[in-house]
């Protein structure tokens, strides 16, 4: 037994001490205390976020999108809703991918992934993070539309 909560001990600090801690507070999202990038509400519409350097240069939306999902129901038989965000160049309106992780674990991948960097976005790691994180929620959306 002294093992075993030595062990869960041992697997818990190993968690915490790896895990980043993502804060958005006055518009500047930080990882673990380090500001890294600028999110800023959009002017026009409460769906998008835009995601800027910390030199004020908009770089990415994050965009929130949704459909109902007639399998997905909830305790009284309505479809419930599925969110998912779309991750847009701010430049090229090319959509990276969608993600269902949310904004403060996107952050969180961007920082991990070294995505955006003070030059710009490192295409080839959100190429990367595309891979690993991507989702195609649109055509699934798509096809329960049919």
């Amino acid at each position: 037994m002294k093992k075993l909560i030595i062990l869960l001990t041992a697997l818990f600090v190993g968690f915490v001490a790896n895990a980043q801690k993502v804060k958005i507070k006055n518009e500047i999202a930080t990882v673990d205390g380090v500001e890294y990038v600028k999110v800023k509400k959009d002017p026009v519409t409460a769906s998008v976020k835009n995601v800027a350097t910390l030199s004020d240069s908009t770089l990415i939306y994050l965009k929130t999108q949704s459909y109902k999902d007639p399998n997905r129901v909830d305790a009284k038989g309505v479809p419930m809703s599925v969110y998912y965000l779309e991750v847009i160049n701010a430049n090229t309106g090319e959509i990276y991918f969608e993600s269902g992780v949310g904004i403060k674990n996107t952050i969180k991948a961007f920082y991990l992934e070294n995505v955006i960097t003070a030059n710009g976005i490192n295409e080839a790691n959100m190429q990367k993070l595309a891979i690993k994180y991507g989702f195609d929620y649109s055509r699934r959306r798509d096809e329960l539309s049919r």
